[in-house]
């Protein structure tokens, strides 16, 4: 094999994703080759899909900034809050959640050129960003046009689970397996037995050495 063979080979493995690499999933399992083929055909389509999914969130990150900042033109934004807002919108229309920025902020902030007060302020004004932009995406309805449908919701197991079985009326302590065995109820401090008294134990006297001026001859 020669290098100049090699582009070759990856415009046929690229062009050889698709479906048919599917239906072989869904009709038989795969084979190693099959998996060869299908890592070096689709590995290379999914890293540039991703670029291309990265670059078009900063797009409507960056368009629903503009909006945002032509809609409120007598409110003033630093440069922290815009990046925050951008960051937010995308995550948001990635990831999803719950809108709240991440615990630590990017990696610019981490640095010790901003551990002042100066550096504090402009981290707060990134998170409030944030928040800003994830609600703005969230309101916006784009993530659903991001997700991939699928053809059904995951099923549960059949049988209840351990929340929806109802507790015993017998007695509250019973587990909920019904092999195991149970456990007697607590009993009051009144109906338990008196201690019983433990005699100390008796010690017996020590032996004395044989050849001891107090033993006796017989």
């Amino acid at each position: 094999m020669t290098w100049k063979s090699v582009p070759v080979l990856i415009a046929l493995s690229a062009a050889g994703a698709g479906c048919s690499c599917y239906t072989a999933g869904v009709t038989g399992g795969w084979d190693f080759f099959t998996n060869s083929f299908r890592n070096l055909s689709e590995e290379p389509v999914r890293f540039a899909d991703d670029i291309n999914l990265t670059m078009q969130l900063k797009r409507l990150a960056n368009e629903a900034w503009r909006n945002t900042y032509r809609a409120s033109p007598d409110r003033e934004f630093s440069s922290c809050y815009a990046e925050g807002f951008k960051a937010g919108f995308a995550d948001f229309l990635e990831s999803g959640g719950c809108g709240t920025p991440p615990a630590a902020p990017t990696f610019c902030f981490q640095l010790s050129c901003n551990r002042s007060t100066e550096g504090h302020n402009a981290i707060q004004d990134w998170y409030a960003g944030f928040r800003h932009g994830a609600s703005v995406a969230q309101q916006s309805g784009l993530r659903d046009e991001i997700l991939v449908p699928l053809s059904s919701f995951p099923v549960r197991p059949p049988g209840p689970t351990f929340a929806e079985i109802p507790p015993s009326s017998e007695d509250s302590h019973d587990v909920a397996d019904p092999g195991q065995k149970k456990l007697p109820p607590p009993q009051d401090r009144d109906e338990l037995p008196p201690p019983t008294e433990i005699a100390p134990p008796l010690r017996e006297a020590p032996r004395k050495p044989s050849g001891s001026k107090d033993e006796v001859a017989p």
